[in-house]
């Protein structure tokens, strides 16, 4: 692969790769937070258990005092109160747990959809990503093999293709792995946009040679052609354009 091709698609998956990064971060925003409010909880309850603790300690002391001298009327003070006590002390940590439920129940509906949107951004981000990719790979194939309209052979073409792991455009087969040619190796993109064109011969550019014989002037025509599509195969790879435009300069060139 020339050294200006690796550039053209390393930048052509970058720009869909930052949007991929952003969502993954989003993601693991929301699972921290998540997290942390776990751990808020879990500390809140350490904490409760010390307080009932400090609570029942002060109960055993305040037993002992009034076992000292007590009459039967300030015994059912006493007890009255420490009814009423208890009866307060239940409704508030009722209340408090009733809250605290309340609470991890909607951050749990919370995370679950804020979960299921950036879902959805991450598959839509990755959909683009590829059909970029795919695109921008067969109109460059569809170029160098004089194609007439590349963008009509993209629109044939395209669902034949798919990526790896590593963003790289492959020929999948059934098993989504690399669908291997009669040399054992991995089909290319170019060999399918050639095989595909040598059996529809009417979707491929006349052959400029034999166009040319006997002008001057044709020929002169057939040289800037040949000058301008280096040119715009140059801009693709070093990504300065995408195929789809280049191929558009070019028929507009030759017309």
């Amino acid at each position: 692969m020339p050294e200006g091709e690796g550039a053209g698609s390393a930048n052509a998956a970058g720009g869909g790769g930052e949007d991929l990064a952003q969502i993954k971060e989003q993601l693991a925003n929301a699972e921290k937070a998540r997290e942390d409010f776990k751990r808020d909880m879990l500390r809140y309850k350490d904490e409760r258990g010390e307080l009932q603790k400090q609570l029942s300690e002060l109960q055993k002391q305040l037993s002992e005092l009034e076992k000292r001298q007590i009459t039967d009327e300030d015994q059912d003070i006493l007890d009255a109160a420490k009814e009423a006590r208890r009866a307060s002390e239940e409704q508030d940590e009722n209340a408090k747990l009733r809250r605290t439920k309340k609470g991890l129940e909607q951050e749990n509906l919370n995370f679950k959809s804020e979960n299921d949107k950036l879902k959805v951004q991450l598959e839509m981000a990755s959909k683009q990503l590829k059909q970029y990719t795919v695109r921008n790979e067969v109109t460059r194939a569809a170029l160098e093999a004089n194609a007439i309209k590349p963008d009509q052979i993209v629109a044939l073409l395209e669902n034949q293709f798919g990526l790896d792991d590593n963003g790289v455009v492959i020929v999948p087969d059934q098993d989504g792995d690399p669908k291997r040619g009669e040399n054992g190796l991995p089909l290319a993109v170019k060999d399918v946009v050639s095989n595909f064109l040598s059996e529809n011969q009417h979707l491929v550019k006349p052959g400029e040679a034999k166009s040319g014989a006997g002008s001057s002037g044709a020929t002169g025509k057939i040289e800037t052609t040949a000058t301008n599509k280096d040119a715009l195969l140059q801009e693709v790879r070093a990504g300065k354009m995408s195929g789809v435009e280049a191929a558009h300069k070019l028929l507009s060139a030759k017309k």
